[in-house]
């Protein structure tokens, strides 16, 4: 199956334009501005096959991500890997599981980083979409690990958004 030139134009367009978005950004901006529906699975392996590795390697690594939840929150990164019922610590480890959700980490990724199952990966994400909500220092928080990310920061708030809304 190849890609049409129009499709590779608007894939090296989009790309070009924003190196910070991954796959799945670039895929809705196709759908969103130039694909009919019918076509979203065909070029969604298309576009998986020729740039998930590269635009992938983009992203901050698990262990960057934790360490600037905890620069946040004024913890060591130890601590979010131990056992701790600590109200501090439990919203700093909801923080990171959201935000490391967001850069497209699997659940079983972020949960090995921090010792964790997926499950408790995706508990620790509902929470802080449900916080975010209701608390504005909790937002806060989010909003400043957010900025710890200069190059993401619209991204994130994009898909933070999108994750609200669902």
């Amino acid at each position: 199956m190849n890609l049409t030139s129009f499709e590779i134009k608007s894939i090296v367009k989009i790309a070009r334009d924003n190196p910070e978005m991954v796959v799945e950004d670039i895929i809705k901006e196709i759908i969103n501005g130039y694909r009919p529906k019918s076509a979203i699975k065909k070029i969604i392996t298309k576009i998986i096959l020729l740039f998930s590795g590269k635009l992938q390697k983009l992203r901050p690594s698990l262990n960057d991500i934790l360490l600037k939840t905890c620069t946040v929150h004024g913890i060591k990164n130890e601590k979010l890997k131990e056992k701790n019922r600590k109200q501090n610590i439990i919203r700093a480890k909801q923080q990171y599981c959201l935000v490391a959700y967001m850069f497209h980490y699997t659940l079983e990724d972020i949960g090995n980083e921090i010792g964790k199952d997926h499950a408790t990966v995706s508990h620790h994400k509902k929470k802080a979409l449900g916080f975010i909500e209701t608390e504005l220092d909790y937002s806060i928080e989010v909003a400043r690990i957010f900025s710890k990310f200069p190059q993401f920061e619209s991204i994130l708030q994009d898909r933070l958004t999108d994750l609200i809304s669902q």
